[in-house]
């Protein structure tokens, strides 16, 4: 008896750290929530003087840093701002530390970036480039495209093409960006959409000094999105939409949430001689955002769609992912389904 306790003492011990840590995480969380809040109000020396109290003595969190960061900043406190976020790199880890560690996530500096450019400030653009460099020098994020469309639609609106050609220039050259698929997406759709050939020579140029002969898929996929059904068709040889060109648009509207290009290629799944593999590819896609949009509608549709393909062994899975949804949506199985399955 007295070695199971023994045993058990060690235990308890640790369970009762883990519980103490959970509720100190929940204390900060709340804690740094409310000295946004404060910020949030106008009352900045008011948050100022709390964060600095608290983070005396308590680990602040990236996110509410970055979030912290940006408010002073849209509200003229550059110096502040910078100070904020310097420290906080200097004391968590500074030289060693990585951007991919950092507890933050994309929609969090989406959001801080968003904040900064949408101010009041005759300076806000430049003070969100600012805020954003800081944040890459710092290593609180590292240079996404996710981030860089952000200020090349800015630029765009605001100044036009060569401005956001400009823009995504200087940004690009503040590190390696992985995938420009997003901002590459954003310049051409604006240029094909205003019919203006000089501007659609220029962004396809840019595209391809980055990725030989990608500007033709780009334009496949922004010619689908914008309903020209057949200058799409025209700009294909014999029809057939190569399998790297096809994932390449299902993978691009999955990431932009195209619903548009999903049904055209559906649509055209008998001109472009889709196999039934690849017809299955753009049935999941689709079964995934119906799904995950409650539209049970459309996920009927889709749900017919399949059951008419001949070769049915093929659609298995796609099959399983919509009675997946039926389930999470707490909808009986429609008599069709269950017996396919």
């Amino acid at each position: 008896m007295r070695g199971l306790v023994s045993r058990l003492i060690p235990l308890l011990h640790s369970y009762h750290h883990v519980i103490v840590r959970h509720y100190c995480v929940v204390n900060v969380a709340r804690e740094v929530k409310d000295i946004l809040r404060i910020a949030g109000t106008g009352d900045l020396e008011a948050a100022i003087h709390k964060y600095d109290e608290f983070s005396q003595s308590n680990d602040v969190p990236d996110w509410g840093v970055v979030k912290f960061g940006s408010i002073l900043i849209a509200n003229g406190r550059k110096e502040q701002s910078e100070k904020l976020l310097r420290r906080h790199y200097e004391e968590y880890g500074g030289k060693s530390r990585f951007a991919r560690n950092s507890l933050i996530n994309e929609d969090q500096v989406i959001a801080a970036l968003h904040r900064v450019l949408n101010s009041s400030s005759k300076e806000a653009v430049q003070n969100a480039r600012r805020f954003y460099q800081w944040l890459l020098e710092w290593k609180f994020c590292s240079n996404k495209d996710a981030y860089i469309s952000l200020f090349v639609q800015n630029a765009l609106e605001q100044n036009g093409l060569d401005a956001a050609l400009a823009e995504l220039e200087q940004l690009k050259s503040l590190g390696r960006v992985k995938s420009l698929s997003r901002t590459f997406h954003l310049l051409l759709f604006n240029a094909v959409k205003h019919g203006a050939p000089e501007e659609i020579s220029k962004v396809e140029a840019v595209i391809d000094a980055n990725t030989p002969s990608a500007s033709c898929r780009f334009k496949r996929f922004v010619l689908l999105e914008l309903k020209k059904t057949a200058a799409f068709v025209e700009s294909l040889q014999g029809n057939r939409l190569e399998h790297t060109h096809l994932c390449f648009m299902v993978e691009l509207a999955t990431k932009l949430k195209s619903v548009i290009v999903l049904e055209a290629l559906c649509d055209l799944s008998l001109v472009l001689q889709l196999r039934p593999q690849e017809k299955a590819m753009i049935y999941d896609e689709l079964v995934k955002f119906y799904g995950k949009h409650s539209d049970i509608s459309n996920l009927e549709r889709i749900l017919d769609l399949v059951l008419h393909e001949s070769e049915s062994e093929q659609f298995t899975a796609t099959l399983g992912r919509l009675a997946h949804f039926y389930r999470c949506l707490h909808k009986e199985l429609p008599r069709r389904l269950q017996r396919a399955l």
